[in-house]
């Protein structure tokens, strides 16, 4: 019995981790991924990428959680790739209020990671990025912060 256990979750594991990571033709998928914190006394803190996939193009919306209620949001564009080892890669770019930022990275079964490259007037930095994968419905239009927000106003 163990041994089959053992067998079904190894098929299953290798079946998941080998998924097409581009939709089907015709077909869009959704995914977001955050990491938010609520910061004691400054708010909410962090980032939030949502990909909308069309095939191998791409639309996204990257909000940027300074705390005391500021908000950065950045619409990009860009592909996804998928390599011969079955990795999911993605390249985005777009322009905010501060200047362009691009984001290169590779969607995981739990994870977006990747490296955010954003160019500040002649200034260019680059940082790591890991979001956790978000449920699909917790992905609203408006950004997790804000339907969390509308939870807490309901629950009370």
């Amino acid at each position: 019995m163990i041994n089959f256990l053992a067998l079904t979750l190894f098929v299953a594991s290798a079946a998941f981790g080998h998924a097409e990571c581009i939709p089907a033709s015709g077909s869009t998928k959704v995914e977001a991924f955050a990491t938010i914190r609520d910061a004691a006394n400054q708010g909410d803190a962090g980032s939030e990428l949502r990909i909308e996939e069309t095939g191998k193009t791409v639309t996204a919306t990257l909000r940027d959680y300074l705390g005391g209620g500021r908000l950065i949001k950045t619409q990009l564009e860009g592909t996804l790739t998928q390599t011969e080892t079955g990795a999911c890669k993605l390249h985005l770019s777009g322009k905010n209020k501060d200047g362009q930022v691009e984001i290169d990275g590779e969607i995981t079964i739990t994870r977006f990671l990747g490296t955010a490259t954003r160019h500040l007037g002649k200034n260019v930095w680059s940082h790591a990025i890991s979001l956790r994968r978000q449920p699909p419905a917790g992905a609203p239009e408006d950004g997790l912060v804000a339907a969390r927000s509308a939870n807490k106003l309901i629950s009370q």
